[in-house]
């Protein structure tokens, strides 16, 4: 099983299961960890990229992200996104429009 952690980011706490499963995804994900990409029009660059985020979302696909306060976790972590991103951190996903990027 994996682990729960709470994190806090400005005054929010989010429950984050870190366990290692896919986790299925919400009606507004598509893709899978052999997909390529389709990013919104803020977002550029493929899973082998260093991607430009807009200004919620920074870092690079082979960096540790540092995630808006409804998206929280780390390239390596498989991480329980908010109802509206859904997935693992080993998957490559199309992200809807406010939350863009891609992992390794």
């Amino acid at each position: 099983m994996g682990r729960i952690t709470f994190l806090c980011n400005s005054s929010i706490v989010k429950l984050i299961d870190t366990t290692t499963y896919t986790v299925a995804r919400s009606a507004d994900m598509i893709g899978s960890a052999t997909d390529t990409v389709t990013r919104s029009t803020n977002m550029v660059g493929s899973a082998a990229d260093t991607v430009a985020r807009s200004t919620d979302m920074v870092g690079s696909a082979t960096d540790m992200v540092a995630r808006s306060t409804d998206m929280v976790g780390s390239a390596a972590d498989t991480v329980a996104r908010s109802t509206d991103m859904v997935g693992s951190a080993t998957d490559t996903v199309a992200r809807s429009t406010d939350m863009v990027g891609a992992t390794e």
